[in-house]
Order: C-alpha cells, then structure tokens, then sequence
C-alpha cells in the first residue's frame, strides 16, 4: 500500500503534468499572439512554490472534467480527502458522476472514491449502499467487500460482518478479517447473554468454539455464559483453564464468581480455586490486589491478603505497614489504616487507565476486545493502574 506521501506526491506530479499538457494545447501555433490562460500559469507556480492547496483551490475551479483530465481531477479528490477536506472531495466527485460522457470504468472508479468520502465522513450508511453495489463489479469486489468488513466493525454490526466476511473468503482466501469470525460469534453471544436468551448465546458460543479458534476470548464467554446459567461448577472449571492462558478474568470475571458462590453457600470453592491459581502466580497477585481496590465489597480472605501483600511491596506504604508483624487475615480485613488506604485509591483510580493494547499502545479504562485505535483483536491486557503513570 502506497504511503499518504507518495499519493500526494504522485497527485501533484499527475496535475504538473496535466498543467504542462493544458499549456501546449492552449497556445496557438498558428497565432503567436495566442496566449495560456493566466490561471493554468497561477496553478503552476502554485506548485513549483510548493504552494499545493493553492494550486488544487485554483485548479479544481478552472480545469472541465473530460477524459483526458479526469484521472487528475480523481487525484485531486484524493488530496482532498487526505487533508480532510471532505466536502470539497464529496462535491467534485460528485461532480464528475454527473457527467452523462462518462466511461463505465471512470465511472465505478468515480463512486468508489466517492464511496471512500463518506467512509471517511463516518456516513457509514451511505458509504455501505456504495460499496454494496461495487460488490457486483469485478474489478471492485474485493476491495468493496474489505471496506464492507470495515464499516461493520466500526457499527458493531457482526451479523452483516459474518455475511460478508463469507463473501470475502470466496474472493480473498487470505483475508486478513478471516481470522476474526471467533470474535464474531463471541460479540453476538455476549449480546444475547445480556439479553438473557441463552438459547441463542451458547449456540454462538458453540460456533465459535467450531472455528477451532485459540482465543482466550471464547472461554471468557464460557465463563460468562455458565455464570448466567448459575452454573458455578462449570464456571470455576473454565475459569481455572483461562487463568492459564490470560490474565483478562481476574478484574471482571472472578467479582461475579465470588458472589454467585455466596449466594449458594459454596464461597470455600471459589477460595480453593483461587488458592491454586494464585499460589505460584504473582502477577495473578497483583491483579487480585487491583481487584480489591476496584471492588471496595469484595473482603475474601486471599483478596485482603493479597492487597496487603502489594501495599506492603509498594514503596509509598510500605513505611506504613508493620512488616515485622504480620497481621491475621482477620485483622487485616479490618484494619482501619489498610481500608483508608483502599478506599482512597478506589477513588483515585476510578478514571485511570487500566488496559493496555500491546499493539500499538493504546491505553483505556475498560476493556475492548477490538483496539478502538489499531482494530486488532484481543490484545489488549490489564496493567497495574497504581503505579502505571
């Protein structure tokens, strides 16, 4: 793929030229009195002083669409859009449609770029009813198609996502959307979870699990999807198999496991559990800490221990604490000073950034399965939000 620079360079070289043509067709060999119009010469120095959005004003006003000077009027409304001159792009595409001469390949390149205006406006719909109709030229398939699988990402439609990624993989085998259909199903599961129709989300969840996909995200649906159903068995044990590959279930997962097992009087299998997870994982420690200052109403036993165990390392409160007299469960749980001290990072940390997307570094405060900045999926992990500036 071309670079944003080397389109604009290109663009001003392909409108040099034409400026160029237009001069020698303009003059009159057989009349020496004839002379350029003095806007094309205006354009022109426009461009040799490196002055190109004087030069494209100038020459998107003086220059008629044709076939000879239509692949530069399409570069122009590239530029237009690159510096986010969106109007200027939408109206001389526009333009150049309205033009009944016009070639059928000129044509469909026209609306594709004009396809791309709105795109990059976010009217998303118009830009979908474009695209879906370059979808049955040939030579735009493909990229209409991608751009289709764009859009839906962007509107969270996955349905139309799932329809026209089908599409894609007969024309583009190696589609790099391909790969997401997991996180499709999942999105729609997790839809339907929170509807309460578990009819519908475990057979998403179950279509997901088809794909023979790796993602930690299907078995964080799993868990999702058991803990709905009041299955805690079920949850614990997929539970156990998430924490062995992701650290994503500790913050959002393990508060909703806590209280479904008080509430059937099982609260002993949660702690055994997390016994066995935490005991040789001390990043799984610290997210359980972080828990504790996230959730003010969580007070088990390895939760208290665990915070207390991260103030203690921390170097702000470690002078704080006693070391030397390590404290009961029981008494920390109650200790005035350590619940001061959580409730005032709670506070504090409420609007802190708390996953980070190891892609392109992207930071946010709640987790998002899909990188608002880069689009990639699942790569986003939790950080330590005390400590993390």
């Amino acid at each position: 793929m071309p670079s944003e620079n080397t389109i604009y360079l290109a663009a001003i070289i392909v409108v040099s030229a034409l400026l160029g043509y237009l001069y020698l067709k303009f003059i009159d060999k057989d009349d020496e009195d004839s002379k350029i119009s003095p806007e094309y010469l205006t354009g022109l120095k426009f461009l040799l002083n490196e002055q190109a959005d004087k030069a494209i004003n100038l020459f998107s006003e003086i220059v008629q669409v044709d076939e000879e000077t239509i692949e530069t009027h399409l570069a122009l409304g590239v530029l237009f859009r690159k510096q986010g001159k969106i109007d200027q792009a939408i109206k001389l595409h526009e333009n150049i449609l309205s033009k009944k001469e016009l070639k059928e390949h000129h044509y469909y390149q026209t609306l594709e770029e004009l396809a791309e205006d709105y795109y990059s406006a976010g009217l998303y719909d118009k830009s979908e009813d474009i695209f879906k109709k370059l979808t049955e030229i040939k030579n735009h398939k493909d990229l209409s198609l991608t751009k289709l699988m764009q859009i839906y990402e962007y509107t969270g439609e996955w349905s139309k996502a799932l329809l026209t990624v089908e599409k894609l993989n007969n024309v583009n085998p190696s589609n790099e959307y391909r790969k997401n259909i997991p996180h499709y199903f999942c999105q729609i599961s997790e839809k339907y979870i929170s509807q309460n129709d578990l009819d519908n989300a475990e057979l998403y969840i179950k279509k997901a699990k088809s794909t023979n996909s790796k993602s930690s995200r299907i078995l964080f649906v799993s868990v999702q999807f058991a803990l709905k159903k009041e299955e805690l068995v079920d949850a614990l044990k997929i539970y156990k198999k998430l924490c062995g590959i992701s650290d994503l279930g500790h913050q959002i997962l393990l508060p909703d496991l806590i209280k479904l097992a008080k509430e059937k009087g099982q609260i002993e299998k949660v702690n055994e559990m997390m016994q066995q997870i935490y005991s040789n994982q001390s990043v799984a420690r610290e997210h359980l800490a972080l828990l504790a200052i996230m959730k003010l109403n969580i007070e088990d036993k390895i939760v208290m221990q665990s915070l207390y165990e991260f103030l203690a390392n921390d170097i702000y409160f470690s002078e704080l604490l006693s070391f030397n007299n390590m404290k009961s469960i029981t008494e920390l749980m109650n200790d005035e000073l350590i619940n001061n001290i959580r409730e005032k990072l709670n506070q504090k940390s409420k609007n802190k950034f708390k996953y980070l997307c190891n892609n392109c570094g992207y930071k946010t405060i709640k987790l998002s399965w899909q990188c608002p900045t880069c689009r990639s999926w699942e790569s986003s992990y939790p950080i330590n939000f005390i400590t993390n500036k």
